[in-house]
């Protein structure tokens, strides 16, 4: 994405995350000579954060330093000098800096990269993807005899994800035929939802003579809504209310032009706003209006309350100070009442997009939209081996925001294709409007060859019992001795189990990519059959649970039960009865008194316990703590009884400073923010357990002494 030489899309890294140290690195397929490059940062998307300094390393010898001002954030990008003249195979680019600080949390805070490193001679990378071979190498000249069918399809992301990219703008892909073949081209397609509105309207429009009677008013906007066509600048007068022209999330000040192609000059005097006023979107609260005769108008819009459904719509007539005349307007908005959201990756609060249903302007006639979708024959969306194919784009016309799949079939018939290696092609919808998802190549077998024998229909499942962790699954159909696959659609994991009659069927294999799947031969003895499919971890995760809950139970039941003490026990002045158990048991038998040998074992159980509870660090901190507390005098060991609550004071300290400096959001990473507290809160930790043993172990003893006293 970097060196495509296409500067919309980009190499990005980093997205809510440090990017100090990320770095790209460039191969060249032949030593390059070059006294410079060219680094353009992403120009399109979410921007908030940009680079400012990197290293660029040279066949892993030499760096150079560079500071990357405004003009790499803007096309062509910015020329950084290499020092001298050099021949290089290898070129390295490290982050070094952005203009955003180290930061507690990047919350928020947007991808850095390059859409382009621009080096002198060397051409734009591309990617074509080679189709499986072994199935057709295997046959061979065989293979012509049977049907043949290849299916090619795009990797994409969804549409209603904007800040995700498609990693395939357009196909691109390679098969090898052992044998010529005939084959039609069928598959599946959708409007392009990263085109902009006049591409989108030339995709869609009408095939054949216009009709002379109907409006022929066009209505663009300079962005729209990410994701749904639908929201496109056309929305705005077509004479539905339930449609909507849409800004983008965080960005409501956009323009929207209307062209009265072929009608009448228009003379606005003000105009008959419909907006969507339910709290869900902003509101725009001031216009500019300008016509191609070069007339300009600016107005308040009047106030508008929210309703309470949601699309909920409002009606208002907005006033021009002067009547505006001329076949072209475009409408600014220049301010809005916010509303906003918590957007959902970044978590941070966006503004709502403004969404204008109508735009009434005098003397224009609406256009309402048409229902089905015919490109005609078009030259420019495939090309196969390098020659354009012509296919046509049918089907329904999206409508309430979901995108709609289209047809795609040639217009020209089955396409011959020669023996050896051939290259399919498709346009970057971005530049066509038309995003071609899938295309399937198909060849028939020929006519005297032999019929493939019949197969055996698939065994059927269906879930007849199912828990949070389990599957109850019913087998019918499945011939004794005959193999079949299941899979419960779960994600792979060696924690899926499935048994049948009890007896468990082994691990299971990665199936479509992502799913647990289990190869299972039919028994000729039980029919239909029963298998059960269940996720034995929970076995662990159940018991747990109930140790926890009898631990606790055992906690809450010892603050209530007094331990007896042993009436031989000797007591010495010492403190009031308000003292707490740990400082009274310091000043009754002081651990000095305590066998080396106690010692050691404590401090060592101690150190093993820390250190794999809580790591070497905590583990050293707590030993240290444990073999110089019996070490301390007895006024003073009644102080360490305090360790604990000290260290959780610490704790407690820093959370809550920090957390008032920067106001960090309290959600799920949350707790990484305070990373430093964790060692100390350990320690508090381990310094009560240290304590607990210590003052056991000195009541063993004197009850020890106390049974061979005289």
């Amino acid at each position: 994405m970097a060196l495509d030489h296409d500067p919309l899309t980009a190499w990005r890294v980093g997205a809510f995350a440090d990017v100090s140290g990320e770095r790209i690195d460039v191969d060249l397929a032949a030593p390059t000579t070059a006294d410079h490059i060219t680094l353009l940062q992403p120009i399109n998307g979410a921007r908030n954060r940009w680079i400012t300094k990197v290293k660029i390393t040279v066949d892993g010898q030499r760096s150079i330093v560079a500071d990357l001002d405004d003009s790499s954030r803007a096309a062509p990008g910015q020329q950084v000098s290499l020092g001298a003249t050099t021949t290089m195979s290898r070129l390295s680019i490290e982050i070094l800096a952005t203009n955003f600080t180290k930061l507690p949390g990047y919350r928020g805070i947007s991808a850095v990269g390059f859409a382009e490193i621009g080096i002198d001679g060397v051409p734009a990378v591309t990617e074509v993807l080679r189709m499986p071979t072994d199935l057709l190498a295997s046959a061979g000249a065989a293979s012509a005899d049977h049907q043949l069918t290849m299916v090619m399809t795009r990797d994409r992301a969804s549409a209603l994800e904007p800040n995700r990219d498609d990693p395939e703008l357009s196909m691109a892909r390679t098969f090898t035929l052992p044998a010529p073949r005939s084959m039609t081209v069928g598959g599946a397609a959708r409007l392009a939802v990263r085109a902009s509105d006049p591409v989108i309207d030339a995709a869609t429009a009408e095939v054949g003579t216009p009709d002379p009677s109907r409006p022929s008013a066009i209505a663009t906007a300079t962005a729209r809504l990410p994701g749904d066509v639908g929201t496109r600048g056309a929305s705005a007068i077509d004479g539905d209310p339930s449609t909507a022209w849409q800004t983008p999330i965080d960005a409501p000040l956009q323009q929207l032009t209307i062209d009265n192609v072929g009608g009448a000059p228009l003379a606005a005097d003000h105009l008959d706003l419909v907006v969507r006023a339910d709290g869900r979107h902003s509101v725009p609260t001031r216009l500019t209006v300008a016509s191609d005769s070069g007339d300009t108008a600016t107005a308040e819009v009047p106030p508008i309350t929210d309703g309470a459904g949601r699309d909920t719509i409002a009606s208002v007539r907005v006033a021009l100070a002067r009547t505006l005349t001329g076949r072209r307007l475009t409408i600014a908005i220049d301010a809005v009442r916010e509303v906003r959201s918590i957007d959902y990756s970044s978590e941070t609060a966006v503004v709502q997009p403004v969404a204008i249903a109508e735009i009434g302007v005098p003397g224009l006639r609406a256009s309402a939209p048409a229902a089905r979708i015919d490109t005609g024959c078009r030259r420019d969306l495939l090309i196969v081996d390098g020659s354009p194919v012509a296919v046509r784009v049918t089907g329904v016309a999206p409508t309430g925001g979901r995108a709609s799949t289209l047809a795609v079939a040639a217009c020209d018939g089955p396409v011959a294709l020669a023996a050896g290696g051939h290259e399919v092609r498709t346009a970057i919808g971005r530049d066509v409007g038309i995003d071609i998802d899938r295309l399937i190549f198909d060849s028939p077998a020929p006519a005297n060859a032999s019929a493939t024998p019949a197969t055996a229909p698939s065994p059927r499942a269906r879930i007849v019992g199912e828990t949070r962790t389990s599957y109850d699954v019913e087998i019918t159909g499945a011939l004794p001795g005959q193999p079949f696959w299941l899979t419960v659609g779960q994600s792979h994991n060696a924690g899926w189990h499935a048994s049948l009659a009890g007896h468990d069927l082994g691990p299971s294999i990665l199936v479509d990519g992502y799913a647990n799947g289990w190869r299972i031969t039919a028994p000729a003895t039980q029919s239909p059959l029963r298998i059960t499919v269940a996720w034995t971890p929970q076995r662990s995760v159940w018991l747990s649970l109930g140790l926890s809950a009898v631990s606790a139970l055992v906690c809450v039941a010892l603050l209530f039960v007094r331990p007896r003490r042993d009436q031989r026990r000797l007591h010495r002045p010492g403190p009031s009865a308000m003292a707490t158990p740990m400082l009274q048991a310091v000043d009754e038998r002081p651990w000095s008194m305590l066998r080396p040998s106690r010692r050691l074992i404590i401090a060592g159980a101690t150190a093993l316990t820390a250190w794999f509870v809580a790591g070497a660090v905590v583990a050293v901190v707590v030993t240290v703590f444990a073999l110089l507390a019996p070490l301390m005098r007895r006024r003073a060991a009644r102080f360490l009884a305090l360790a604990p609550a000290v260290a959780m004071a610490a704790v407690i300290a820093y959370v809550a400073a920090k957390q008032v400096r920067y106001r960090l959001p309290t959600d799920l990473e949350w707790p990484r923010a305070f990373e430093p507290t964790h060692i100390i809160a350990w320690c508090a930790i381990g310094f009560a357990v240290v304590l607990v043993a210590l003052s056991a172990a000195s009541g063993a003893t004197a009850a020890e002494e106390d049974d061979g006293a005289p």
